[in-house]
Parts: structure tokens; sequence; C-alpha cells
């Protein structure tokens, strides 16, 4: 082991007593785990899986930490990989498994670089060298599909299950090793869930329907006087033909606290950038023209929510919608467009 090396690892076995955090500790037990005398990293792991949940019903164990919960568990597993230990890293597996999106990824680039890293290198540890076994799924009584799966089949196989399916049968027949996945999405009314911001949004009076003007105002919601809030981002959508430049914005805050604004979509949205928020309120003015004619545009709506905390149970979002001047069809229509619609 080179010197360098080696006094590191002194070190942090030095401060193991000291080390509480399971973020920390999934770290250095994976990174003293690359080196040649892996063993070293042993005690960090044990640490680690006695600061963790073990979930009988579902035979998952995972780590408290919402904001690191899958790189933690995508450590740990490396780390058992490290050691051959590929038995006590299946309960964190199935726990990495259930928390993956439909897509495939996690809800940061970072949770997705090491939750599939573990997973993938797990897959390569325990998989048999032969696989060969078909999957049955019925999720009709009178209906059955087959996925036929070889060691040279390595891509995703999937289908695509009617929107009223309740209970879907399983069955595998062979031998190998794979993860079979069901997916699903639904949506929820989220306008008056309980928030930890203040949102008011106003379209002021000098606003046409060719030129808007919105005045935005947003703070945070605190449990004591001193409390901020993370990051938080305002994102104001425009309703249909309206487009925002990049001098759209005025921030009319004493503090001028916009840290950075951002287009989207070509300019139907705009993002403001706050590092962070108090009870205060932040306003900033929105000027966008309009570029395309349009009728009875639906209302549009302006999100502010925390940049660090997009969990889909979070309170840290707020959500307002708004109205500039519609224009009914006949007010945009022309030539014979207006003929066909008999406007007068």
């Amino acid at each position: 082991m080179r010197p360098k090396f080696k006094n590191l690892s002194i070190y942090l076995t030095f401060n193991l007593p000291n080390m509480d955090n399971s973020y920390d500790l999934a770290l250095t037990a994976y990174a003293l785990s690359l080196l040649p005398d892996r063993q070293i990293s042993k005690p960090f792991l044990d640490k680690l899986i006695e600061k963790s949940t073990y979930d009988e019903a579902t035979g998952t164990r995972h780590w408290n930490t919402a904001s690191y919960g899958v790189e933690t568990a995508g450590y740990a597993v490396l780390s058992y990989i490290a050691h051959d230990m590929i038995v006590d890293a299946t309960p964190i597996v199935r726990w990495l498994t259930t928390h993956r999106y439909g897509e495939g990824g996690y809800r940061s680039t970072q949770d997705t670089f090491v939750g599939l890293k573990a997973l993938a290198q797990y897959a390569a540890k325990a998989s048999y060298h032969i696989n060969d076994y078909r999957v049955t799924v019925r999720p009709k009584a009178e209906k059955v599909l087959t996925f036929d799966v070889d060691s040279h089949k390595l891509v995703v196989q999937e289908l695509e299950l009617d929107s009223a399916t309740r209970t879907v049968n399983v069955q595998v027949t062979g031998v190998g090793t794979g993860i079979f996945q069901i997916s699903y999405q639904y949506n929820q009314n989220i306008i008056h869930r309980q928030s930890s911001f203040n949102l008011e949004v106003n379209v002021l009076p000098n606003s046409t329907y060719y030129r808007q003007e919105l005045s935005v105002c947003v703070s945070f919601i605190a449990r004591e006087a001193y409390q901020y809030s993370n990051m938080a981002l305002v994102e104001v959508f425009f309703p249909s033909g309206i487009v925002a430049d990049e001098s759209s914005v005025r921030d009319l805050s004493i503090g001028r606290n916009i840290q950075k604004t951002e287009l989207r979509f070509g300019g139907t949205s705009l993002v403001v950038y706050y590092l962070r928020l108090n009870a205060q309120p932040n306003c900033f003015g929105v000027t966008a023209e309009r570029h395309f004619k349009v009728a009875l545009h639906r209302p549009a709506h302006v999100v502010v929510y925390d940049y660090y905390d997009e969990g889909e149970h979070s309170d840290r979002f707020a959500i307002a919608s708004y109205e500039g001047k519609v224009m009914q069809v006949c007010d945009v229509c022309e030539d014979e467009d207006c003929e066909t619609l008999s406007c007068q």
C-alpha cells in the first residue's frame, strides 16, 4: 500500500468512533474497500449496517437519510460486492430496485450514477453464468404473456398493461437472475395542499391582450423567525402564445435577492432563482409579449419549490394560477375564418 493511502486509512480508522453520519460511513467504507487491504473497510461497513433499518415484511434494508438514501445504499452495496458478500447486499438491492423511477433512474444525476452502478455490479456478481428462464405474466385470467430470457438478451423487455389492471400474476421458471419491475403513475390535486411557501401572483391593470404584466411575490413560511429555506426556484408559465425574453424580469425586492433567471421552452416559461427565502416577501415583475394570437386560452400558473426537496410527499412548494386578458374566437379570427364562424 502506498504511504499516503496507508496514512489516510490510519487516520480514518482512528476517527471511526466519531463518525455517525450514515452517508459518510458508506462513502468511507466504499473508498477503503478499493484499497489492496480491503479488510480495513469492514468496521465502517459494520457500523453502517448498525444504523440501517431492516423491513422484515419486504426483506429490504435502507437508511433514513432523505437526501442521500440512494447514494448511501448504493455505496453499501458496492462495499459488500468488494468483499464478495453478495447475500448481505441483496436486501439493499431490493430496496434500490423499488425506488427507481419508471424510466430506470433516480431523482438526481448522482443518485442515478451510484444506484445504477451498484445494481450493475451486483447483477454481474450475482448472475449465474447461464441465464435461461421464462417469465409468464397474467394481467387477466384470459390473457397470458411470456418473456424468454437467456444469457444473450441484455435488453430490457417491457409490457404496457391496461390502465384498469389491479392484479398481475407472475410465474418464473428456469435458471438465472433478473429484475421484474412494475411501474405505475397517477395524478394528484396539489393546488390546495399545505405548503411551506406563500405565493401571490397578480396581473397588473396595465396588461393588455398583447402585453402581459405580472407581479409575483414569494416568501418562506418558517416555524421559527430565524429559519430560511434552501435554494428556491420560482417558475412562471405563460398563457399560450405569450413569450418572455432575457430582459423580462424586474427585481422589486429591497435586497435585490434574485441570483439568476433562466428561460425555458422557447421563452414560454421563466425560472427565477433565489439562494434562500425567509418570511420577508420577495417580489419581482415580469413583462411578456404576445407572439401568436390565441383565443380562449386556459389559465396559466406559477410554481415555487425547494430546489433540494422535490419528493412526491414534499410540502416545499406552492402553486398559484392566474389568467390574463382572454379573447373570444371572433376577436382574433381573420378574413374567411371570421365569415366561417359567423362573426359580426
